[in-house]
């Protein structure tokens, strides 16, 4: 079980261990090969260019230092787009298709805040789920996610409405912590 109340980053920054990496590319692998397919990559090429992405982060996270005034959604953007960029001059796309792609980055959409924080969220959750007991679990996704009252889920379960409560204020600690400084 996961305990330390340390960032994903400090880990990856301390470490380096298997067990921070393998949380960092879960988190991110999908996203970033999205982010690419967006950008108008197919299966394949956007498979190479996450890879690329991962050899820098390799390379670069140990040397990260995070500022609150910045966003690492936007440090990572921009590595993705500095190999995305690459990609493209590597396979020798006409001048036009090249300026016109690399105008992408100025979409909101493409690397939209809020796919962004989904998508985190998403992919934390499902690594959280083996630290937490059935019962708190069962009761932060039917009142945390899915909204239902409180005295609903605690009848349901067979808990008191302040442990549903409780298993909320658990798993979403544990998330802030988990991702506070890669979520902005």
């Amino acid at each position: 079980m996961h305990t330390t109340s340390e960032t994903l980053l400090g880990q990856l920054k301390r470490s380096g261990g298997n067990a921070a990496w393998s949380r960092f590319v879960h988190l991110y692998s999908r996203l970033i090969y999205s982010w690419l397919r967006k950008a108008g990559l197919q299966d394949s090429d956007a498979a190479d260019v996450t890879q690329d992405v991962f050899v820098v982060l390799v390379r670069e996270l140990p040397k990260f230092e995070y500022d609150q005034n910045k966003s690492f959604r936007g440090w990572l953007r921009t590595i993705t787009l500095n190999k995305w960029r690459d990609h493209c001059r590597r396979r020798g796309l006409p001048i036009n298709a090249y300026v016109e792609l690399a105008e992408l980055h100025e979409q909101p959409d493409l690397f939209a805040a809020r796919e962004y924080r989904s998508h985190l969220v998403e992919q934390a959750l499902g690594l959280l789920r083996p630290e937490f007991r059935s019962e708190t679990w069962d009761a932060f996704i039917r009142h945390g996610v899915q909204g239902l009252p409180a005295s609903d889920v605690a009848r349901d379960l067979g808990l008191t409405v302040g442990a549903v409560y409780a298993a909320k204020c658990r798993v979403l600690a544990r998330l802030r912590t988990d991702l506070r400084d890669v979520l902005d």
